[in-house]
């Protein structure tokens, strides 16, 4: 096989510029966030005196672990421990970007200062992934293409939605709408880390590949390396797709390169494998050695969807995407089989078994987005054809997003559990917070300890899946804990042994059973608004 100059794969060509400027991706994430942003500020405005907002549309009990993530690093925390258990822990090197907000706000922050700092991060953080991703698709698209690219693969989905208007399968929900790793704009949404992350990674690729045509300076090198280190720090897991996707173009672009150009990228490669190396080794040791650790990962369980889910969600647009990758094999060939590599390489590893098969898929739509884009009829084609086919994947892939945000304006516009919280439940959180120590075990039922650790820095045995480990054995507890026909000693035994120091009692606690904490002696009430009441255990023992 011939080989190219040892610029010409970096090379500007029409049509497939090198990428520059990133003042319209930017200009462009500015609309997007306008336009996205809205249904938060009309869920702020309906709040009122029955209901508070969390701050939160979707994937709500996450966004309340964030919050009560960045309330540890307002209490100094360096090292993340879940306030979802009560079990013991050391400190990981996990969730940094929200121990920093945390630290930001201070230690006496309002939970309404918290959620500001999360939304401020989110607006960031999307546009950092707007321009990057805008910077990126330079390597394959210019012109209204790349717009179109950047477009797709910001805001674009599937069409899982089409089986549910259609009345099949409405017990699965579309791909999309529950993958951010698989698409984009959950991320611009409400998951910033995730969203800065692939931010990070893009512009990591990117500055690789530019390595090549500018030469492995000690600079270059140096970024990198500090690049993949942040990665590590914001999130762990994205950089097992960056070494893959690395370790690809490497394979990819040796036949078209002289040895003198391969070399750069080759140390380029390095410098990210010797950043990503000690986390991805961390992460593995965590997982593998340290009990808690090992409890959490057999949780966090994030399988692949059967193979026609995925079809929905990515293969219709396999016919532009097949255009578009034959244009760019005539122009670069190694950029082509790097992207056929990763796009192949992303849906393999998504059924590898592994608990978390489907982050796999992190940033495979930005592949796909970009050849979809270049495989657009181009201005020369027939008039009927750009007409029925020029635009018709970007607008496709939008409509899942749009009926997406039409359910968060509907959630929006009713106050409602879990988006709003009852403003009697939020006023005995705020009496929780003024009385217990920090890191102090409170007793509280699943739904009740997903919001708590974000208005009070407390702990509880349940509240959010992957994190409260072992769930079963604690929602065992836990229900037996609340039942009327629970002997006390078996409260008090609990209690003790595990140090709680508060019970909660709302509607969700009183669904477990008919228990009356105003009976028990061993505790005194704190606080009572409505339904919702907070007792301090003063004794543990059945008669003080």
């Amino acid at each position: 096989m011939s080989r190219t100059s040892p610029t010409s794969l970096f090379r500007q060509r029409p049509g497939i510029p090198s990428p520059r400027c990133a003042v319209p991706g930017f200009l462009l994430g500015a609309l997007f966030l306008t336009f996205l942003t809205l249904p938060y500020l009309l869920a702020r405005w309906r709040q009122g005196d029955a209901w508070v907002f969390t701050g939160f549309l979707f994937a709500v009990e996450d966004g309340n672990s964030y919050i009560a993530k960045m309330r540890l690093g307002a209490l100094g925390a360096w090292l993340f421990t879940t306030p979802y258990t009560v079990e013991p822990q050391r400190g990981y090197l996990l969730f940094g970007p929200y121990l920093l907000l945390g630290k930001l706000a201070g230690n006496a922050a309002s939970y309404g200062r918290l959620v500001f700092l999360f939304h401020a991060f989110r607006v960031l953080a999307a546009l950092a992934l707007a321009g990057a991703t805008y910077r990126f698709l330079g390597l394959f698209l210019s012109g209204k293409g790349r717009i179109l690219g950047t477009l797709m693969a910001l805001l674009g989905g599937g069409l899982g939605w089409v089986p549910l208007l259609v009345g099949h399968q409405a017990d699965l929900l579309p791909f999309a709408w529950y993958s951010p790793e698989g698409f984009g704009f959950l991320m611009l949404l409400g998951l910033p880390h995730l969203a800065l992350a692939r931010a990070l990674m893009l512009a990591l690729l990117l500055g690789w590949w530019r390595s090549g045509a500018r030469g492995a300076a000690p600079r270059r090198l140096a970024l990198l390396f500090m690049g993949a280190l942040l990665l590590g720090w914001v999130h762990g897991f994205a950089l097992v797709p960056l070494v893959v996707l690395v370790a690809l173009g490497l394979a990819a672009a040796r036949p078209y390169l002289p040895t003198a150009t391969f070399r750069h990228l080759l140390r380029a490669g390095l410098a990210v494998f010797l950043a990503a190396g000690p986390w991805l080794l961390y992460l593995v040791t965590l997982s593998w050695w340290d009990p808690f650790a090992r409890a959490w990962t057999a949780q966090n369980f994030l399988p692949t969807p059967p193979g026609w889910i995925l079809a929905w969600a990515y293969g219709w647009v396999l016919p532009w995407a097949g255009m578009g990758w034959l244009r760019l094999y005539r122009r670069h060939p190694a950029r082509a089989w790097w992207a056929a590599g990763w796009v192949f390489t992303a849906f393999l590893l998504a059924h590898f078994p592994h608990p978390l098969q489907r982050r796999f898929l992190e940033g495979v739509w930005v592949a796909l987005a970009g050849l979809t884009a270049l495989g657009l009829p181009r201005e020369e084609s027939h008039p009927l054809i750009r007409a029925a086919s020029g635009s018709l994947p970007v607008g496709l892939s939008l409509v899942g997003t749009g009926l997406f945000w039409l359910g968060m304006l509907h959630t929006a516009r009713a106050p409602g559990f879990p988006s709003f919280r009852p403003a009697q439940e939020v006023a005995a959180f705020h009496a929780l917070r003024a009385a217990a120590p920090p890191g102090a075990p409170v007793m509280a039922a699943y739904a009740t300890g997903n919001a708590l650790p974000a208005w009070a820095p407390v702990r509880v045995p349940l509240g959010l899946g992957p994190e409260s480990a072992p769930f079963a054995l604690w929602q065992d507890r836990v229900r037996t804990f609340y039942r009327a026909e629970t002997v006390d000693t078996w409260r008090l035994d609990l209690l003790q042994a595990w140090g709680f120091r508060f019970v909660f009692y709302g509607p969700h606690e009183r669904a477990l059973g008919g228990w009356n904490p105003e009976t028990a002696p061993y505790l005194k009430r704190l606080a009572r608004y409505g339904p919702y009441a907070v007792y301090r255990v003063v004794s543990y023992a059945a008669h003080p």
